[in-house]
Formats: C-alpha cells, structure tokens, sequence
C-alpha cells in the first residue's frame, strides 16, 4: 500500500509539474492531500491508545507497535525497534517507499519525497497523543544509512 501511495505521490508531482505549476506550491499540495490520508488513519488507533492506557508515553508506544503491523509492516521494511522510558525508537535501515522513488525518480523527486513523506513523521507525532512530538538526526532519503526515528509521548 505505501509503495503504491509513493508512486502515485510523485506521478501526481510530475503531472502538476507538467501544468506549470512550481515545485514549492505542487510539493505543498500534494503534501497536504497526503495529510489528509495520514490524519485519517490515525484516528482509530489513537482512539484505541487513549482507551487503553493513560500515560502519553504508553499511548506513543501502543500506537507505533500496531503501526509496525500496518501500514509499515515487516514487508519490504526493515527495522529495529525499542521502547525506553521517554521514547519510542525505531532505526530503519529500508524503506519500501524511499526505494520507490529513490529507484524512478530524480534526485529532485527524492528530495519532494523527503518533503512530503518524510515530514509526516513531525505531525503525526503531535496527533497520536497530546504533547507529542518527534526527533530525528537521520534519514534514508538524505543519504543517511537509517532513518533514527525517535517518538515521544510527553
């Protein structure tokens, strides 16, 4: 599924490209319709976290830990996850949707990848729990071996 939302991610950036539109306004769009979907899956599984556990952190983890399930399950992906105390971490080294447009696209539609999917991450840390937030020092799209995504509940 994310492979396919990659490649369609960036047909539509070639195709608003092809129109005349720049690339500041097309990857701002597309990154906003790809919002929308991210927003939309988040809901149910946070509704499940809040249910479940009252602590922010725990919430962070519950979600994340069924998130590796679908979408981002161990299929094409590979990671290595962990939870500590404040943190939820996970380091992946492959990523299906980066091998997609790193694989068909140019190094510009690799930097629209990083732009739109890979900035995701910052927001839908701040929707999977209040007082959410998000850290990460490497990225698969900027060249790096992992990307060290670090998730914190408070």
């Amino acid at each position: 599924m994310n492979v396919f939302l990659a490649i369609v991610s960036l047909a539509a950036y070639r195709a608003f490209l092809s129109l005349g539109f720049n690339k500041e306004y097309t990857t701002e769009l597309i990154s906003d319709l790809g919002w929308k979907l991210y927003i939309n899956m988040v809901k149910l599984p946070r509704f499940i976290a809040r249910l479940l556990y009252r602590d922010p952190q725990k919430q962070m983890t519950f979600f994340l830990k069924l998130w590796m399930k679908f979408p981002f399950s161990t299929l094409g992906y590979k990671s290595k996850a962990w939870a500590e105390v404040d943190c939820f971490c996970i380091d992946w080294s492959e990523c299906p949707p980066f091998e997609a447009i790193k694989n068909n696209g140019t190094d510009e539609e690799v930097e629209f990848f990083y732009n739109t999917w890979c900035l995701y991450d910052y927001a839908v840390a701040k929707e999977m729990v209040k007082g959410g937030y998000f850290k990460r020092k490497n990225c698969l799209s900027k060249g790096d071996q992992v990307c060290d995504m670090r998730s914190h509940g408070s």
